[in-house]
This record gives structure tokens, sequence and C-alpha cells, in this order.
């Protein structure tokens, strides 16, 4: 895997049991790939105890910056943040809830070349309908487009 000049983003919203983890994982891969790197959590006003355990965990870290917002103005906002703050020439952004993997920076830097920014989502496996599928797919076709 090529290292890439970085900015992993990690919006947050009550993942008090899994952002320590999440954070702990996306800085584990990118130390191990020698990248150049820095790591943005947006904690979108969580009301759970979010806040505490990245203050605890990762406020003074060296390459992670934790950004608390005071209410809850959802993922587009925490990521427009997120956005503000980077400072590194590429972005990827990884919601807490769908942790950076190797396999995922892989496919980041498989694709850096085509975009500036990448988000991570998962395939939820719930039962949507069918039309907001066709909505979804079309989605993505016109931004894969622009």
């Amino acid at each position: 895997m090529t290292p890439f000049a970085v900015s992993v983003l990690i919006p947050a919203y009550n993942e008090e049991e899994i952002i320590q983890s999440a954070v702990g994982q996306a800085l584990d891969i990118l130390i191990a790939v020698d990248a150049d790197f820095e790591i943005i959590v947006v904690n979108d006003g969580s009301t759970d105890s979010t806040a505490q355990v990245l203050d605890t965990h990762f406020a003074d870290r060296e390459f992670i910056q934790v950004y608390h917002k005071l209410r809850n103005e959802g993922f587009g906002s925490a990521v427009r943040t997120g956005i503000s703050l980077a400072q590194k020439r590429h972005l990827l952004c990884v919601p807490a809830d769908s942790p950076l993997t190797p396999d995922l920076y892989e496919a980041f830097c498989s694709h850096a070349h085509r975009a500036d920014v990448l988000i991570s989502y998962r395939r939820a496996k719930i039962g949507y309908s069918w039309i907001k599928h066709f909505n979804s797919y079309v989605y993505h076709q016109l931004v894969s487009l622009l």
C-alpha cells in the first residue's frame, strides 16, 4: 500500500462504547503503513460519555484532533466541520460505527488519485424499500459522474 498525506475524519454521535476502538484501530493502521496522516474526531454533541472517552484517551495525542460540537447538528454538519479542520491533501471520512480497516485503506489508496475526499459507509442490511434503494443508486451514480 502506498502511503498518502491523508486526514482521516471520524464523525461520532453517542459512540461511547466503540469510539476508543475506532480511533485506536485507525491509528494502528496508519502507523503500520507509515502514512503522513492526521485523525480528526468530531463529536457531534453526544449526550452519552463519548466526549469524556475522547478527552481521556486522545486529547493530548500526537496526530489526533478532537473537536466537540456543543449540540447535535447531524452527520453532514460533523463532516463539514471535519473538512474545515483537515490539513492533509486527501480526506477519508470513516464513521465511528464503520471503522477503518486495512482493506478500506487499501481501497482508499487505489482511488485517491481520482478524488480528494472519499466517504466510507457500510451497506445496511435492513429492509429498505426498493424505491429507497433505487434513489440511493441514482444519487451515487450522479455523484460519481461529478
